[in-house]
């Protein structure tokens, strides 16, 4: 009896080969996912850096250079 892990592991050995064989569909799949996930590194670091208020007391006493 085929557990599910092994079915799992069948079904990404099976994308792998697929993926390898057909390289230019692979880089158009590809491409534009990463895209998308450095698009919200980006966006993840300017909200958390320059506007989500920083901890500390009276913050909005601070002076930039």
């Amino acid at each position: 009896m085929e557990s599910h892990l092994d079915g799992l592991a069948r079904d990404f050995r099976y994308a792998l080969r697929d993926l390898r064989k057909n390289r230019r569909f692979s880089l158009i799949a590809i491409w534009p996912c990463s895209c998308i996930g450095a698009s919200t590194v980006v966006f993840s670091v300017v909200y958390n850096v320059f506007f989500h208020a920083l901890p500390y007391k009276d913050f909005g006493r601070s002076v930039c250079v």
